[in-house]
């Protein structure tokens, strides 16, 4: 079984888990793309990794990752995710069997296109605050990701809860503190195994300020349900707009008795977890994109002029008019084939599962990397690591399997949320580039993918910024 499946060489007993310790998380991608060429070579389409007595099995391509993906009944995420349970319970991203698929079936109408054409209004109004912020760095040089992270924070408070925190110009906010922490704490958690087994994690004195941080978000949330819930049933709901929150939604599944108050706080909690890092660093690539390549950025400048038909500064940008913008739909798929905003899913098995090549044993941890599959020379070419938009060109999608390209997983239990996280992508980085020049200070590779909660730029996203 795990036994048969090839490996990168290791150290008896510690097996890979030495070399990955040393391994800077940036350089994850390079060294698990170099192994996978290795095994795919040598005809097997799985390798192993050994972390002292756990195996990790990783899928190499579309045809062994799929199998995987479609499986209605391997559904159970990867034990990792029980660190962050405290915080958002067993909602959709967590809960596995009879709870994720009556939870998937209530919330997907939650996502559809009618009920995403509110929210585009909330990434407009963001957006065009965040360009006025930006004026302040007009010709200099500025890292735009941290700035990017905090206006994703302002849209995900909005969308999910209507409240507004203002993280884009203070960090002051509690509850924007108390986010900050929580992602430092679980990048502590997931980038030193040792604070896997529980009783170092207590020793090491950082489990008393994560129940600190867990109590302030999950205490926020509920007193942001109560308060709305409250304004619901008594008819005075507050209306920002033709603006429906996703915790509206959820208020009346809740009146419908299909959901209790504490499973409204997992999902908006769960809402928040998910679309806030995951947006903020897809679209942190695609800028990072456009300001290496030039000609690309005023390619994709030009189409959105004429899908807004002239920037008139009090132009907002639709749906429609984002519909107006193939090329840049290109842009944003190249952005996210190079660069997976989440870089490992994880699953684990809970029965024997047969590849065709292997059969994998109950119990074993499935360990999918977008980024491996995505970067694959045999499907995208030896130059898989340029940029080209055009590799998304209509006429050439049919040239790649669906599941070569899978930055937002795939199957029954792939990202419920993405058309919202494109949606924002879309309108944040529109605004942004109609409204200034990007010249990158640094090499288009200088710059990697850091594997952490999600895949983030390991230098920043520095650039030259010059008002157009």
């Amino acid at each position: 079984m795990v036994e048969s499946v090839w490996g990168p060489p290791g150290i008896p007993i510690i097996g890979n888990g030495f070399e990955l310790g040393r391994l800077p998380t940036w350089k994850l991608p390079q060294w698990l793309r170099k192994h996978a060429d290795v095994a795919l070579s040598e005809g097997h389409n799985y390798m192993k990794l050994q972390l002292v007595n756990k195996y990790f099995l990783v899928p190499l391509n579309a045809e062994a990752v799929k199998p995987i993906l479609d499986s209605n009944t391997e559904i159970t995420k990867g034990v990792d995710y029980k660190f962050i349970e405290p915080w958002i319970g067993t909602g959709l991203l967590t809960s596995t069997g009879t709870k994720w698929k009556t939870r998937r079936r209530l919330l997907t109408p939650t996502f559809h296109f009618k009920m995403l054409d509110g929210y585009v209004a909330i990434f407009d109004r963001e957006s065009r605050r965040l360009c006025k912020y930006l004026e302040k760095f007009d010709g200099k040089e500025v890292d735009l990701f941290p700035i990017v992270k905090n206006c994703a924070l302002d849209v995900i408070c909005e969308s999910a809860m209507g409240v507004s925190v203002n993280a884009l110009e203070t960090e002051k906010n509690p509850y924007v503190k108390a986010l900050l922490d929580m992602g430092w704490l679980l990048l502590q958690w997931a980038l030193n195994p040792i604070n896997w087994f529980l009783p170092f994690y207590i020793l090491s004195g950082r489990s008393s300020l994560y129940k600190k941080v867990v109590k302030e978000l999950t205490d926020f949330t509920k007193n942001v349900i109560a308060q709305r819930k409250k304004e619901f049933e008594s008819g005075n709901r507050k209306k920002l707009g033709n603006k429906i929150t996703f915790l509206d939604l959820l208020l009346e599944a809740n009146q419908e008795n299909k959901l209790s108050d504490e499973d409204i706080r997992e999902e908006v909690d769960t809402f928040m977890f998910e679309g806030h890092d995951t947006t903020s660093s897809g679209i942190a690539w695609i800028l990072w994109s456009l300001a290496c390549h030039s000609e690309i950025q005023e390619k994709v400048y030009e189409e959105i002029k004429t899908a807004l038909d002239g920037f008139d500064s009090s132009t907002e940008i639709t749906v429609e008019s984002i519909k107006e913008t193939p090329y840049f739909d290109s842009v944003i798929k190249e952005s996210n084939r190079l660069w997976a905003p989440v870089p490992l899913i994880q699953r684990d098995l809970q029965n024997d599962f047969n590849t065709g090549q292997y059969i994998l044993p109950a119990g074993a941890t499935i360990l999918i990397s977008p980024i491996v599959i995505q970067r694959n020379p045999k499907v995208w070419g030896e130059n898989y690591l340029d940029f080209k938009p055009e590799r998304f060109d209509s006429s050439k999608e049919k040239d790649y399997n669906p599941f070569d390209y899978i930055p937002f997983s795939a199957g029954p239990r792939n990202c419920i949320g993405q058309r919202f996280a494109l949606l924002e992508e879309k309108v944040m980085v529109m605004h942004i580039v109609k409204n200034y020049r990007m010249k990158a200070t640094m090499g288009f590779h200088e710059n990697e993918g850091q594997t952490e909660i999600v895949t983030k730029p390991h230098k920043g996203i520095r650039v030259l910024l010059e008002k157009r």
